[in-house]
């Protein structure tokens, strides 16, 4: 008896290829599951080929093919070819750029990889026709001459600051022979709160709000460059911690009014 060719519709196979990634029974190459961002575009392709089918009143459908006679093959190869070409060309009248185009494109590669060797599933390799020519694009860059404006990046951020109206006294505070004493700036004044701000100040702020947004210590260290023993580093994690410890303590406040 000889075998047939069945279809089987895209859809179904690619909400399976979803549910695999977001479950953890489909990872990446290295073994690490799939990141929720990567999940999020693949729901949108997913949404896409689906406005695409009640758009076009067809069914997408993949064929298993159980032959492999030149005629089956090359009516295969045509299908998808003019499937990518008007699905593209539909992407291109909803005003999406290459760039989108070719991600989405990646994305449909990857789920067709997918059945072909994790679900093993004969279907062909026209899938790898599946692509963009992508824009070569230029990295602006700053030139040496426009690097002067830079020299003094610090007093163009405590303007900065200034202007947006954070310019609050906060002595600026140094120990001599363990004593505390305020410096004043060079006009005798107490220092304010923009006076302090610098470019480092912007380092140590991203390393702070990591931490608070739940990044991993190790993470944000391999970030920062600080070593697993840094006690520079956990002066910042100090700091998140009396952050949220206070946050802590207005909430038990304001159920304490409450009671």
């Amino acid at each position: 008896m000889p075998l047939s060719n069945k279809s089987l519709p895209l859809l179904p196979l690619l909400e399976k290829f979803i549910t695999d990634s977001s479950s953890g029974k489909r990872l990446t190459p290295s073994g690490k599951r799939i990141c929720k961002e990567t999940i999020t575009q693949y729901a949108i392709v997913y949404h896409l080929l689906e406005q695409y089918e009640k758009l076009q009143l067809t069914i997408l459908s993949i064929r298993v093919l159980k032959t492999s006679s030149q005629r089956i093959l090359k009516s295969e190869k045509n299908y998808w070819k003019k499937f990518f070409r008007s699905f593209t060309n539909w992407l291109y009248q909803k005003k999406y750029f290459d760039l989108y185009v070719g991600a989405i494109s990646k994305i449909l590669r990857t789920f067709f990889n997918y059945l072909l060797k994790e679900q093993c599933l004969t279907i062909g390799n026209f899938h790898n026709q599946f692509k963009i020519p992508l824009q070569q694009l230029t990295p602006i860059v700053l030139e040496p001459w426009q690097l002067k404006f830079f020299t003094n990046i610090n007093k163009q951020l405590k303007l900065l600051i200034e202007k947006a109206g954070w310019d609050y006294n906060l002595p600026k505070i140094r120990n001599r022979m363990g004593n505390p004493v305020e410096i004043k700036n060079k006009k005798g004044n107490t220092y304010r709160f923009c006076d302090h701000i610098t470019a480092h100040t912007m380092r140590r702020t991203a390393i702070t709000t990591l931490l608070l947004m739940g990044v991993e210590e190790n993470i944000v260290r391999s970030i920062s460059g600080h070593t697993a023993g840094s006690k520079e580093f956990y002066k910042y994690v100090a700091v998140v911690q009396n952050f949220v410890t206070s946050q802590v303590m207005n909430a038990f406040d304001k159920l304490m009014k409450l009671s």
